[in-house]
């Protein structure tokens, strides 16, 4: 599990306020965004108001609900990379995509699920490691 700082608990608590009303405008919004999530309206509340922060899948589908990345919604800054390196963190948002592509293709899959734990995993690692 990926440790954010105070500062990037409060941004993203900040970011889901602003995507969400974005995406979902008009009353109701927490409504729509906890049914796209698959949660109650008291859990977006609760991200929200920065009471308890969205674990790491849960933040990895709320990027994509917001289409954009994991690191723009927490407001960790990329690292500036010298001319002609492969940035990591381009690598790790494509296994988040990766992740989520397999996950939504086949729930039940048992090739699939080893592969999505093998992504979990692996994206954990990195993760950790740029922290």
């Amino acid at each position: 599990m990926v440790k954010l700082t105070a500062r990037q608990r409060k941004t993203l608590a900040k970011n889901i306020r602003l995507y969400k009303e974005r995406i979902f405008p008009g009353k109701g919004s927490g409504n729509q965004l906890a049914a796209a999530m698959d949660v109650s309206p008291q859990v977006v509340s609760f991200w929200i108001n920065n009471r308890r922060p969205p674990s790491d899948t849960e933040i990895g589908r709320l990027a994509a609900i917001f289409h954009t990345s994991i690191f723009e919604l927490c407001g960790i800054h990329k690292p500036k990379l010298k001319k002609g390196k492969y940035p990591a963190i381009n690598a790790i948002e494509l296994l988040v995509m990766m992740h989520n592509s397999i996950l939504n293709k086949s729930k039940t899959c048992t090739r699939a699920k080893i592969k999505i734990a093998k992504v979990k995993e692996f994206i954990s690692n990195e993760l950790a490691d740029i922290f």
